[in-house]
C-alpha cells in the first residue's frame, strides 16, 4: 500500500467560509454550465479566491499552485486540480463576465447578510489603480463606461502606486463597516478620475443594497462635489466625506471654528488616546490619570455649499454639516512644519530687505512704492514687513577723474533708501499652526432628529474609512496584485468580481473570529503573545504546518502536524472536520515556547482554556 501526504494549512478556514457563503452554487444559478467542462463556472471562481488567498494574483499556473494540497478535506472537491487549468479559468471568466458581475455580488452580499448578519447602515468606498505589464495594444476605451459590463480600457492614467511608466486600471471597492466586509467593486479603466468612479459605485450601491435609503456613504475627499451630493440626495444616501482646502468653503467653517475658540466656547472631545499601563498578568489598560497622549477635539456647524453645474451653467446649493476637528497629534507635526516655514521665510526677507537697501531713490515717494512694491510681492505669512523711507546725504560724484584739491568744498546731494524691517509675529505662527492642525468633515446626516448623529459618532465613522483602504491594500502590498497576466480586458474586470468574493471571504474569517472570541470571552494566539482581535492572516499563520495523510485502499484521511492550538481554534469555529467520521488525527502536540500557541505558565487563563494553550 502506497502512502500519500499533502498540505493542509489553512485551507480549512477557507473553506469554511466558501461553504457559508456557498459562492460555487450562487455563481453556477447565474453563470450557465458549459456541458463540456469538469468543473463549472463557481468552482472555478471558488478555485481562483483560494489562489488569491494562498498569494497568487494571476491565472498563470493555478493548478500547479494547488496541487500540493489536500483540496478534498479543505473544500470536499473530488476532482483533480489538473481541472483547474489556465484554459478553462480563463473561459469561467469570460463566461462570468457575460452573465453580469454585479449580479453574482448581489447575490453573495444577500447570502452574506443572511448567512452572517450583516449589518450594511455604513458603507466605506474607495478607488487605487493597479499597475500591469504589458502593452494590451487591442485595448480600447468603452463606448459607455457607466455600463456595468463596460470592458475596461488598460492604458495610462494617475498611477497611485507611482508607477507612471505602466499602464493601469482604476479597482473601485464599496466595504460594510461591519467587519470590513466587500459588498461591492469594479476593475474600470486606467484614465478612468476617481469621483467619476466613486458615483459609479454609489449608483450600483442603490441597487444592490436591500434597503439604500438612510445608508451613510463615507469616503476621502474625492467624495467631495455637488454632483455627488445630489446623486446621494436622489438615491437617499448620506454622504460623509473630508472637506478638500482648495475648496472655498473650508475657510467659512474653520473661520466659524475660530470664531468659537474667541468665545471661549467649549468644544466636544471627539476622541482621547491615553497612555498604556501594564498589569501583572501582561495585560494593558488605560492610565486615566495621565495626561492624554492624543486628543481630537471638534466643533460643527450648518454651511451652504454652493457650485455652478458646469453641464447647465445654474448656480446650485446644499445645505451640509461641517465639522472642524483639531488634532494633537497633527498639531505636533505641523508646529515642527510651520517653525520651519517661518525660518525659511525670515531668510528669503532679510535678503530681499538687503537687496532693496542698497538701491538708491530721488525722492521720498519713489523709495516709499519701492517698499510697498516689495511687501506686495513677498507679503509675508509668518512676518510683518515695516517699510520707511530713509533719507541719506552724500557728496555729489566729481564729473572727472582725479584727487580733488584739499580746500575744494564738495556739493551734498539727498537721496532715499527704502527700509525693510522684518517683525516677529507669534500670533500669526499660532493661527498657522491651528489652522495646519484642523481638518473638516462634511456630512448631509444632521446633528439631532431620527437620523440624527452626534459628533462624536461622526468623528468615529469616518476613522473606519481606513477599512477600505486596507481591504484594497491586503491586495497590493506586500501581494502585489501586478502583474496581471490576462490576455483580455473582459477578463480583467471578471477578475475583480473574484477579487471582491475574495475580500469578502478574507474579512468574513476575521469577523467572524473576532465574534466568537467576544462571546466567549477568549483570546487567540497573536503575532506577540495572544489577542482577542485576531486579523485573518494571523488566523491563517496559526494553521501553517498541518499536513494529511491518505493510503491506497484505505478509506479516510489522517492529520498529522497539528497542535492543541490548532485543534482549540478549530473548536472555536466548531469547523466541520472535527466531527467528521472519515477524519483521524494523529498524536497532538503542545506548543512550545517561542512558537504560537504557547502559553507561559502562570498567565491567567481565559474562560474555557486550559494550561495547554486552549481557547474557547
Amino acid at each position: 500500500m502506497e502512502a500519500s501526504a499533502k498540505r493542509l494549512d489553512f485551507l480549512p478556514i477557507i473553506g469554511r467560509a466558501l461553504r457559508q457563503l456557498d459562492v460555487a452554487a450562487l455563481v453556477d444559478e447565474i453563470v450557465p454550465m458549459d456541458p463540456r467542462s469538469r468543473v463549472s463556472a463557481g468552482e472555478c471562481v471558488e478555485a481562483l479566491i483560494v489562489a488569491i488567498l494562498l498569494g497568487r494574483h494571476t491565472l498563470y499556473r493555478i493548478d500547479e499552485l494547488l496541487a500540493p494540497y489536500d483540496l478534498e478535506l479543505a473544500f470536499g472537491w473530488k476532482g483533480s486540480c489538473a481541472q483547474f487549468h489556465d484554459d478553462r479559468l480563463a473561459r469561467a471568466l469570460d463566461d462570468t463576465f457575460a452573465a453580469g458581475p454585479t449580479k453574482i455580488q448581489a447575490a453573495a452580499l444577500v447570502r452574506a447578510v443572511k448567512v452572517h448578519d450583516l449589518e450594511l447602515a455604513t458603507i466605506h468606498v474607495d478607488t487605487s489603480s493597479v499597475s500591469v505589464y504589458g502593452e494590451y495594444a487591442a485595448s480600447v476605451p468603452p463606448l459607455d463606461p457607466e455600463d456595468e459590463r463596460a470592458v475596461p480600457h488598460v492604458t495610462r492614467g494617475h498611477s497611485k502606486d507611482y508607477r507612471g511608466d505602466l499602464k493601469q486600471i482604476v479597482y473601485g471597492l464599496a466595504v460594510a463597516c461591519d467587519g470590513g466586509v466587500a459588498v461591492l467593486g469594479r476593475v474600470s479603466s486606467g484614465n478612468r478620475s476617481d469621483p467619476q468612479e466613486t458615483r459609479w459605485l454609489m449608483g450600483r450601491l442603490a441597487e444592490v443594497l436591500p434597503d439604500p435609503r438612510g445608508t451613510t456613504v463615507v469616503g476621502d475627499a474625492k467624495l467631495f462635489s455637488g454632483e455627488t451630493l445630489l446623486l446621494a440626495q436622489k438615491h437617499g444616501f448620506h454622504i460623509l466625506t473630508m472637506m478638500p482646502r482648495g475648496v472655498g468653503l473650508w475657510g467659512e467653517a474653520f473661520t466659524a471654528f475660530r470664531a468659537a475658540l474667541a468665545r471661549d466656547e467649549s468644544l466636544t472631545r471627539l476622541k482621547v488616546v491615553y497612555p498604556k499601563v501594564f498589569l501583572e498578568d501582561g495585560s494593558a489598560v488605560d492610565d486615566l490619570e495621565a495626561e492624554p497622549e492624543r486628543e481630537w477635539n471638534g466643533r460643527s456647524c450648518d454651511l451652504t455649499y454652493r457650485w455652478k453645474d458646469e453641464s447647465t451653467g445654474v448656480e446650485q446649493e446644499f445645505p451640509i454639516r461641517a465639522l472642524v476637528v483639531e488634532s494633537t497629534s497633527l498639531r505636533e507635526q505641523k508646529t515642527v512644519i510651520v517653525e520651519a516655514r517661518r525660518d525659511k521665510e525670515r531668510k528669503n526677507l532679510e535678503r530681499i530687505a538687503a537687496r532693496l537697501g542698497k538701491r538708491e531713490f530721488k525722492c521720498e515717494e519713489d523709495a516709499r512704492r519701492a517698499a510697498a512694491a516689495a511687501i506686495e510681492r513677498h507679503g509675508p505669512d509668518l512676518h510683518r514687513l515695516v517699510a520707511e523711507a530713509v533719507a541719506e546725504r552724500r557728496p555729489v560724484k566729481r564729473p572727472g577723474p582725479g584727487r580733488p584739491p584739499a580746500d575744494e568744498q564738495r556739493e551734498m546731494e539727498t537721496v532715499w533708501r527704502a527700509v525693510l524691517t522684518i517683525e516677529h509675529d507669534q500670533h500669526d505662527v499660532d493661527e498657522a499652526i491651528l489652522r495646519e492642525s484642523c481638518f473638516v468633515l462634511v456630512t448631509t446626516r444632521p446633528l439631532t432628529g431620527p437620523d440624527g448623529c452626534s459628533d462624536e459618532e461622526l468623528f468615529r465613522t469616518y476613522q473606519d474609512q481606513n477599512l477600505v483602504e486596507t481591504a484594497i491594500r491586503i491586495f497590493k502590498n506586500p501581494q502585489q496584485v501586478a502583474p496581471l497576466f490576462l490576455k483580455t480586458d473582459a477578463r480583467i474586470a471578471a477578475l475583480g468580481l473574484v477579487y471582491v468574493l475574495a475580500l469578502m471571504v478574507y474579512a468574513l474569517i476575521q469577523r467572524e473570529v473576532r465574534r466568537l472570541l467576544e462571546q466567549r470571552k477568549a483570546d487567540f494566539p497573536g503575532n506577540k503573545g495572544w489577542t482577542t482581535r485576531p486579523t485573518t492572516e494571523v488566523v491563517f499563520r496559526l494553521f501553517e504546518g498541518i499536513n494529511t495523510i491518505r493510503v491506497d485502499g484505505v478509506p479516510g484521511v489522517t492529520v498529522t502536524n497539528m497542535t492543541t492550538a490548532q485543534r482549540d481554534a478549530l473548536e472555536l469555529l466548531n469547523h466541520s472536520m472535527l466531527t467528521d467520521p472519515g477524519v483521524s488525527y494523529a498524536q497532538l502536540a503542545k506548543p512550545k515556547p517561542r512558537h504560537r500557541g504557547w502559553r507561559a505558565r502562570g498567565k491567567k487563563s481565559a474562560p474555557g482554556e486550559d494550561s495547554g494553550g486552549q481557547v474557547g
